[in-house]
């Protein structure tokens, strides 16, 4: 029996960058969190965290519903185990000067584990 392990995408911004604005994208399970991926469009952003996804489940925040249906995300609730780690980042980018380290693209930095929070 294949047990399939759900992935949650949930969107925080806009970010202000030199740049201009961007959102930064990050997926969930219920063990860890992909990098982040640093887009101006919802459909870019889950098109990127969906190639990171190695075959899970993908759900995604019913704002995200739109871009994500046609990438294979399906609206749903956010999921306990993914709230701590939204709320986190949220906080961090918020406030004055925030910032999350290595939040530029969903590309894996050298010697990173593609884990953001334990």
């Amino acid at each position: 029996m294949s047990v399939s392990i759900m992935l949650y995408a949930i969107k925080l911004g806009p970010i202000e960058t030199g740049e201009g604005r961007v959102s930064a994208y990050v997926g969930f399970t219920e063990t860890h969190a992909l990098p982040p991926v640093l887009s101006d469009q919802d459909k870019d952003g889950l098109e990127q965290l969906g190639q990171q996804a190695h075959g899970h489940d993908l759900r995604c925040d019913r704002g995200l519903a739109r871009a994500g249906k046609p990438l294979g995300f399906t609206a749903a609730p956010l999921p306990e185990w993914a709230r701590f780690g939204r709320a986190t980042l949220a906080f961090a980018l918020a406030r004055p000067g925030g910032r999350v380290r290595n939040l530029r693209s969903g590309r894996k930095l050298p010697g990173e584990r593609g884990r953001l929070l334990p």
